[in-house]
Formats: structure tokens, sequence, C-alpha cells
């Protein structure tokens, strides 16, 4: 377990859901995959949780994933929203305009405009109390997937144009390579709504 690199992010996810666990009703988030965060959403509310997450699945995991949490939680309230995030989320909010969320995730598409995007359309889903992380805002990596900081870049600007107010300092995901990974915490400003320019 000591050499697990996102053990640090994971401690923090649940550090923080565990204390506001009383106040979440519902996560949002961009970037399922396997549904391996969903399941410790699922797994810290015991089933008894909203879940709504958007994913491009384009090959089984997704499926396979889904399938595994509704065997482990039958009554889970879990909408998996497939395809482009920056069309699907926009869509979504227009189509279930009550729906808010509580804990926001974003770890979805890090090249191109995917990730200033994202964090533009969710706005619309975040509660009053609401709570976003995001992660891979790395501003010294050379991960391929990294090495632009378009995902830093994103948050940064989030931040400089007050749609979002970060909480406390952005963490790595491990202490012996800190620009491996790193995420940060962060409140949306509800009443202040950024459009794309």
């Amino acid at each position: 377990m000591e050499s697990f690199l996102r053990k640090s992010q994971l401690l923090a996810y649940y550090r923080h859901i565990m204390k506001y666990r009383h106040t979440i009703r519902r996560i949002c988030e961009i970037g399922f995959n396997g549904g391996h965060s969903a399941l410790m959403w699922a797994i810290l509310f015991n089933g008894n949780i909203d879940i709504v997450v958007f994913d491009l699945c384009i090959d089984k995991r997704c499926d396979i994933g889904e399938e595994f949490i509704r065997e482990m939680f039958p009554n889970i309230r879990l909408k998996v929203v497939r395809g482009d995030s920056t069309k699907t989320v926009p869509i979504y909010r227009h189509n279930n305009p009550s729906v808010k969320c509580e804990f926001i995730s974003i770890d979805g598409g890090h090249l191109g405009e995917v990730p200033k995007s994202d964090l533009l359309n969710m706005q619309y889903l975040a509660a009053d109390n609401n709570t976003i992380v995001m992660d891979d805002i790395n501003i010294k990596s050379n991960s391929p997937y990294l090495k632009f900081k378009i995902v830093g870049k994103a948050w940064k600007y989030a931040i400089t144009n007050k749609l979002i107010k970060q909480i406390g300092e952005c963490n790595p995901c491990k202490t012996y390579l800190p620009t491996a990974c790193t995420f940060c915490f962060g409140k949306y400003l509800t009443n202040k709504i950024l459009l794309e320019e």
C-alpha cells in the first residue's frame, strides 16, 4: 500500500466526504472510466446517494464498472451519461434544471478546451453548499498527457475569474515526485456565471 501513488488523494477525498457526508445528497463526476471513484462514493454512503457521472465510455470499462456497482448496491441512484462531456453536461443540465450537486469531481479530458469547458459547464450543477475537486492540475509535470499544463491553466482561469474559490493548497498525489499528480479543492461561487469566450 505504501507505493500506491494516489493514496494521499483518496485519503483527502475520503476525509472531505466523511466530514460533510450529512450535507451531501448528490455527487457529480466527470470521468467515470471503470467506476473506481463512484464505487468509493457508493461505499461511503452505503449506496444511499445520488451519483451522476459523465464519461465518453469508449470501451467496456464503463459497462463493467456500472454493472459491478449496481450488483453491490441494487438500490443506488446511479446515472451514467455517456458521450463527450463538453456536449452531454449542457444537455443534461438543460433537461434536469433542478439537479444540483454538493460534491463535484472533475477528472475528464486533459487536452484542448475540455478541462476549461468541463469547469464552466459543471458550475450549473453546483449546489450552493458545493465542493469541487479537480485532479491532474500540474504546472511542472512532463507526463505526456499533462505536459501542456492545460488542466492547471483551466483551474487558474476559474480562480482568476472568481468562478471558483480554492480551498487550501493544492496537494501532490505522491510526496516523492510532486509533479506526478496534483489535486485541488474549491467551491463554485454559484452567483458568478462565466460563459466560454
